[in-house]
């Protein structure tokens, strides 16, 4: 415990419209801190009340010295509330309850022993909650929720007894103004690498007053929750900006004449055992994919394809919910972190593996464009792709090559010049294990066999579509699947929003381009529904396993967001 046996310790508590509560809660406080050491002082907040609770306050502030009172001239919310006593405590030590005498202050020498070096918040956690069925329950899903999202392992989060040292609020900076506020306190403080431990707190029922929660408190929580959500997910800004919109635009441009009462129909009449048939090819094409990271990654271990399976799910599923296209980032940080090995040095071999899809993708699409003519739209996005993925394999290559070689390159030594100029010796590290992690390009043997696996993961994806194409009763010919699958994932080049809008634009564009040529009638309709049904066929299942893998995993997004950022390889 911190300073021996005497700590200094503020304690306060908020109070809104408690004046059947706020004496006896002072009194409990001040007497049990007496006994414990006589260097405490008590903060009454009141958050704006409307009953007696602040003329009550202001009396037991005259009558002892110990105790203050800070006042919201109007009720401010439960956050800015807890704000305000943080800001004003003076003490090394604060702990912060509620005023409602739900909570046994004398719990308090529980936390105390707990402070030790090296610990920034203890948090209490309620052994038997006495609250109503229904306020339990949202409880759990709230902390289920936050534990899931945030990687946030602490039992009861929003468990109004908790202890800090005060120089955790010069580490982090709170925003909340209502229930978000415990949180967002343990989210900055985890991603901020404080140390967190808990200790059980005894709960007793609320015998005087009323609960100041509210319907509306619910709606700002999720509000709050969101603002909190962007503010530790987001990379950059500008480029979710520039998704959303991208979005937006192509959500626009896939809607256009569409009639929406036929496009409900041809969902519904579409063939289900069809769909389940593409559900299982899409299912195969990731044990391919799965089989073909293990080729890339045997220069560092054999590794079980099951694990890597596990790895590339997470990986789609943060593709389909987090901003700017973190997948690649989550996929290598979560597969290295269970494996110990250089972060960077697997990043590099999940670039590979997204290189040999584009490649694929585009021998593809040239293999069709060579035997029919398209419109001018379908030929501009081969040439994207050509000189995307065409540009990023000659400069891996030719960065490997430098460093593997007895010849520099080019491309070696203006990233050698770099790292010796600019970065310290830890981030020269992370580029020489992140060529290393590319070093598999040099392998002629494991890229052909990794190159056929790519074929194969590609024809069963394209298996999907073929399905999908029978299940909406759609007459076209045998090479549309694969003419189908490369627009669509050459397209997905463009940044967007889990891909939404951008899939089902491709998607679409390249079914009305194959009928048109084929001599084919499809109604739009038709076509948009079976944009949404396949989209959301490959969107749904991956993204609800995935976060079952990403809980099984104990992964911790708030932490990962940082270490990828100080890896350099996001940020």
């Amino acid at each position: 415990m911190i300073d021996g046996s005497r700590p200094s310790i503020t304690v306060f508590f908020p109070c809104y419209n408690e004046e059947e509560n706020v004496e006896r809660q002072t009194l409990d406080v001040d007497r049990t801190m007496a006994e414990i050491t006589d260097d405490y002082e008590v903060i009454i907040v009141d958050d704006g009340s409307t009953d007696r609770t602040a003329e009550i306050a202001a009396r037991l502030a005259r009558e002892n010295p110990r105790v203050r009172v800070i006042s919201h001239p109007r009720n401010l919310g439960y956050g800015t509330a807890l704000r305000s006593g943080f800001a004003g405590a003076r003490k090394e030590l604060i702990l912060y309850t509620d005023g409602d005498n739900q909570f046994d202050i004398r719990d308090v020498r529980r936390l105390l022993p707990l402070m030790r070096e090296g610990v920034g918040i203890v948090v209490g956690f309620r052994e038997e909650r006495r609250d109503r069925p229904l306020r339990k329950l949202v409880s759990r899903a709230y902390n289920f929720i936050i534990r899931m999202v945030f990687g946030l392992r602490v039992r009861d989060i929003d468990c109004a007894f908790k202890l800090f040292r005060r120089s955790v609020f010069d580490t982090i900076e709170l925003r909340s103004e209502r229930f978000l506020v415990d949180t967002e306190i343990l989210v900055k403080a985890k991603r901020a690498g404080l140390k967190i431990v808990e200790t059980p707190v005894t709960h007793l029922p609320r015998t005087r007053g009323k609960s100041s929660v509210s319907p509306l408190d619910v709606y700002r929580t999720l509000q709050e929750l969101s603002h909190l959500w962007l503010h530790v997910f987001i990379v950059n800004w500008k480029k979710l900006i520039l998704s959303s919109l991208l979005s937006l635009v192509f959500i626009a441009l896939f809607v256009k004449n569409i009639d929406y009462r036929n496009f409900i129909s041809e969902i519904g009449k579409a063939d289900r055992a069809m769909i389940l048939l593409g559900l299982a090819a899409y299912a195969l094409s990731f044990w391919f994919r799965g089989v073909r990271w293990r080729l890339i990654l045997l220069p560092e271990g054999r590794f079980r394809i099951g694990e890597l399976f596990t790895g590339i799910v997470i990986g789609f599923m943060a593709n389909n919910v987090l901003p700017v296209r973190m997948g690649e980032l989550v996929r290598a940080y979560d597969f290295a972190r269970s494996h110990r090995i250089s972060k960077s040095l697997c990043f590099a071999t999940v670039v590979v593996d997204r290189l040999l899809d584009g490649l694929t993708l585009i021998a593809c699409l040239a293999s069709i464009l060579m035997c029919a003519a398209f419109q001018p739209f379908v030929n501009r996005l081969f040439v994207l792709g050509l000189l995307t993925f065409f540009s990023l394999f000659m400069v891996l290559f030719y960065l490997v090559a430098g460093k593997v070689g007895g010849r520099e390159t080019g491309i070696y030594r203006a990233i050698d010049n770099l790292g010796h100029r600019y970065l310290k010796a830890e981030g020269q590290f992370v580029i020489s294990n992140f060529i290393r992690g590319a070093e598999v390009l040099l392998h002629e043997r494991l890229m052909l066999a990794a190159f056929g696996v790519s074929l194969l993961v590609w024809l069963s994806e394209a298996g999907m579509y073929a399905c999908f194409i029978s299940a909406f009763s759609l007459s076209l010919p045998r090479w549309a699947p694969f003419f189908i699958v490369s627009v669509v994932n050459l397209g997905l080049i463009v940044p967007s929003i889990g891909y939404v809008g951008t899939f089902e634009f491709f998607c679409k564009s390249a079914l009305l381009q194959i009928a048109a040529l084929a001599g084919a009638v499809i109604d739009p309709a038709r076509a948009a529904g079976y944009s949404i049904a396949l989209h959301a066929t490959q969107y749904l299942p991956v993204t609800l396993l995935g976060i079952w893998f990403f809980i099984r995993h104990n992964f911790d997004v708030v932490r990962s967001r940082e270490e990828i950022r100080i890896a350099g390889l996001g940020g």
